[in-house]
């Protein structure tokens, strides 16, 4: 006996993010961008479903979007939410731009207030004891890792932006290096001359290395390192210098962003210099040690009465 066909039902929400992630492929955008996206759509999906709320476009309005958020307040960072508020507000300008809705059911719901959390910078201080822990080590490792921490420092590089550096990357002349940013984005980044000169006592022992045939710029005992592998190099290498178990790429980035405006560099050159291409994400790093340069500032102001 034919059984009968199984009646599947899916939301209009659903069938619209799998048009929509065609769309995200095809403008090129970075893998993880996608599935945060997508994912910020599946959890508003799934809370409708729960509540039993209207999963389609023109009964979906700013307030069942504004209870979800709440929902999602309980459970989740604020920072989280906030990403999943900036995902749908794409989600749906790309409706309103493709026809499918005269306007964002966002309306007027804002985006959650991220809390005042104080978020460790590194001094330059500990920076000189994490390099100097590995400059003290003069095994292939110790060169690599030198290096590594030394370009991590001078351009603010992301994780992944270093792990895909080549070994061609580093104009050992200028000091200029071109990475391939979020959103396949290039820049230009600069060494200053320490370092270059990490980098090119790298480069002589790289060239000895069973794998020097490689592309990669950086190499370990299989061949060229993977993210993950350069995080792990840089959370021991902090365990080593003392700096506790917690050191990982981003916090140098953070240390690259302080340093540069503490040296009174501008937020609009700081902002091309880390690929940033939001403001507010980059203020954010900017505002971690915000007090501590005022105070550094205020020290070095002549008194006059």
């Amino acid at each position: 006996m034919q059984q009968p066909a199984q009646i599947i039902t899916q939301s209009e929400l659903a069938v619209y993010a799998n048009s929509w992630r065609i769309a995200l492929e095809a403008d090129n955008r970075p893998a993880t961008t996608r599935r945060i996206y997508l994912l910020a759509v599946h959890k508003l999906d799934a809370y409708l479903s729960d509540m039993g709320m209207p999963r389609t476009l023109s009964g979906l309005t700013s307030e069942h979007i504004r209870q979800w958020q709440r929902h999602e307040l309980s459970r989740s960072a604020p920072g989280s939410v906030r990403v999943y508020h900036a995902a749908l507000k794409v989600f749906f300008n790309w409706l309103v731009s493709e026809g499918e809705l005269r306007e964002s059911p966002l309306g007027t719901v804002k985006a959650p207030t991220l809390p005042e959390i104080a978020v460790r910078v590194l001094t330059e201080e500990e920076l000189i004891v994490l390099v100097r822990c590995c400059e003290r080590d003069e095994s292939f490792a110790g060169r690599r890792d030198a290096a590594m921490l030394r370009v991590f420092i001078d351009t603010g590089c992301r994780l992944a932006e270093l792990a895909g550096l080549w070994a061609d990357s580093v104009d050992m002349k200028t000091g200029l290096i071109q990475v391939m940013g979020k959103g396949h984005r290039p820049r230009l980044v600069h060494l200053r001359p320490k370092a270059l000169r990490a980098v090119d006592r790298y480069m002589r022992r790289r060239a000895l290395h069973p794998h020097a045939d490689k592309d990669a710029l950086w190499l370990g005992q299989q061949g060229g390192l993977h993210p993950g592998s350069i995080a792990q190099i840089v959370r021991r290498r902090g365990i080593q210098a003392g700096l506790g178990d917690d050191l990982h790429p981003h916090l140098l980035r953070h240390a690259f962003a302080n340093m540069f405006l503490q040296a009174g560099g501008r937020e609009g050159d700081l902002q091309a210099l880390g690929g940033w291409r939001s403001v507010d994400v980059m203020r954010r790093y900017a505002a971690a040690a915000r007090a501590d340069r005022a105070i550094q500032a205020h020290s070095a102001m002549e008194e006059r009465i």
